[in-house]
């Protein structure tokens, strides 16, 4: 069956491909790719987060290791931590679909049944990368979450997540990841 399904995709590709063959051996990567390839690598990750009704926020350590596919395409992302004793691992493809204009990425984690789809935006002047993330929480409401990844220049990058609140930004800081290159 395996076999099968390989010959049907080859084919269905083939015929795909066919149709245009200059544009088959043009690179698909963007100059918009090229910013994937900062997040590539085994990272170490110092996490803090802030929980409502908990006076002083809890600290963690995990590590993050991203690879790139299609030669440079796609960021894979694999997370585990262990914050306030419990372990946690989280699964994530990231890339850019110059169709859209924009950044693309999905979360799936150990924490809910879900996944979360995202989009975003990467300023060059400030090197951050922006993404507002639609997601459907624990208690089964959907939820709207911002991440800004700051590309700092001694290679460390500074995460920082934000759910949607009623505050004068409209953001509530609830979790802040310093990554560091192993």
């Amino acid at each position: 069956m395996q076999k099968l399904f390989t010959i049907a995709l080859l084919t269905a590709w083939g015929l795909i491909g066919s149709a245009s063959l200059s544009v088959a051996q043009e690179s698909p990567l963007t100059e918009q790719h090229k910013v994937l390839t900062q997040d590539e690598g085994e990272w170490n990750a110092a996490m803090t987060m802030w929980i409502p009704g908990v006076p002083e926020p809890i600290k963690g350590s995990g590590s993050e290791v991203n690879r790139l596919i299609g030669g440079g395409l796609w960021v894979i992302s694999d997370f585990t931590s262990e914050i306030g004793g419990e372990e946690f691992v989280g699964h994530g493809t990231f890339g850019y679909d110059p169709v859209a204009e924009k950044y693309v990425g999905t979360w799936v984690d150990s924490m809910t049944p879900h996944i979360a789809t995202m989009e975003g935006t990467y300023d060059a002047d400030s090197r951050t990368m922006t993404f507002l993330m639609e997601a459907v929480g624990p208690d089964g409401t959907k939820q709207r979450h911002k991440s800004v990844a700051v590309y700092n220049e001694d290679g460390s990058r500074t995460f920082t997540m934000y759910n949607a609140a009623d505050t004068a930004s409209g953001w509530a800081k609830t979790m802040e990841i310093v990554y560091t290159k192993k």
